[in-house]
C-alpha cells in the first residue's frame, strides 16, 4: 500500500521559527503544538474544532501519550503565547459562549492548498480581538504580536490589493 501524498503545501513563517526558537516552552508543549498540527488541525481553515478530552484522545492514537493535566496546562501556555485562540460559539438558547475548539495561529503555520493566507490572519485576528494601531511610521507589522517581516506584509498587502493608504487598517 503506497501512502497517499497530501494535497495541501504547508509553510512555517520566519516569524513563527523566530518565536517557536525564542519561547520557553518545554519540549513535551512543542510536541503537543507540532501534533496539534499535524495529526489534528484542519488544513483548510487552521482549526482544531476539538474538544480538550477529544485532543487527548486523539493525540493518545498518534503516539502523543500525555495526561489531562498536562495538556490543559500546555493548551493554555500555547493559548497565552498566541501559538492558538480559542473558538467559541454562542448556543442556541442562551447568552454564553460554548468553546467549539481552537485556531492556529497562521502567522506562525500556514496549510493550505491554495494562498488563502491573508483569509487566515484576518480571521485569527477578528477571533483573537487583536486591535493593532499602526506607528508613526505606518510601519504595521512593527506593532503585532509576532514580528511579521517586511516581506510577509508586502505579500499580505499585494494579496489583498489595498490602496497604500489602507494598508494602515488592515489589521485592526
Amino acid at each position: 500500500m503506497t501512502k497517499k501524498k497530501s494535497m495541501y503545501w504547508g509553510a512555517l513563517t520566519t516569524a513563527g521559527m523566530e518565536t517557536i526558537a525564542t519561547s520557553e516552552f518545554s519540549g513535551i508543549q512543542l510536541r503537543i503544538f507540532f501534533g496539534l498540527v499535524t495529526y489534528l488541525m484542519d488544513k483548510e481553515t487552521n482549526e482544531i474544532p476539538q474538544t480538550k478530552k477529544d485532543i487527548l484522545t486523539d493525540l493518545k492514537s498518534h503516539n502523543i501519550d500525555l495526561g489531562q493535566a498536562t495538556l490543559y496546562r500546555a493548551l493554555k501556555e500555547l493559548v497565552n503565547a498566541q501559538f492558538l485562540t480559542e473558538l467559541w460559539v454562542k448556543n442556541e438558547n442562551k447568552q454564553k459562549k460554548k468553546k467549539r475548539g481552537y485556531m492556529v495561529n497562521p502567522f506562525i503555520i500556514y496549510f493550505g492548498r491554495q494562498p488563502n493566507l491573508p483569509e487566515k490572519l484576518k480571521e485569527f485576528e477578528r477571533l483573537t480581538e487583536l486591535a493593532v494601531e499602526p506607528d508613526t511610521n505606518g510601519e504595521i507589522y512593527s506593532m503585532a504580536r509576532f514580528t511579521i517581516t517586511p516581506e510577509l506584509f508586502e505579500l499580505i498587502h499585494d494579496e489583498m490589493e489595498l490602496p497604500t493608504n489602507q494598508t494602515k487598517t488592515i489589521w485592526g
